[in-house]
């Protein structure tokens, strides 16, 4: 389940990003893609610090994905009802990056 479930993740706003003509569908796609790499260095950062500090650095990386899950169920709602929702940082890092 972990695996579809990180497919999935990945590869919904990669198909989304490169297939739809909307800015607006382009821009939450990217934003996610960009959470996502962000949440992939934080959790290889802790998971190569776990075995020095093991609890601390499972509970750091639950509190950023349960972190990067509600941001990402906020801005999935934001979407559906046509509003752009930016996440902090990421938000202004897909600004830049899209034409």
């Amino acid at each position: 389940m972990v695996i579809s479930a990180g497919v999935i993740g990945w590869l919904l706003p990669l198909v989304l990003f490169f297939t739809s003509q909307s800015k607006f569908v382009k821009f939450h796609a990217l934003q996610s893609l960009i959470a996502q790499v962000g949440f992939l260095v934080v959790a290889t950062v802790l998971a190569i610090a776990g075995p020095f500090t093991c609890f601390i650095s499972w509970l750091l990386l639950g509190v950023v994905w349960v972190g990067l899950l509600a941001f990402h169920i906020i801005a999935g709602i934001k979407a559906k009802d046509g509003q752009v929702y930016e996440l902090p940082v990421v938000g202004q890092m897909a600004k830049n990056m899209l034409p």
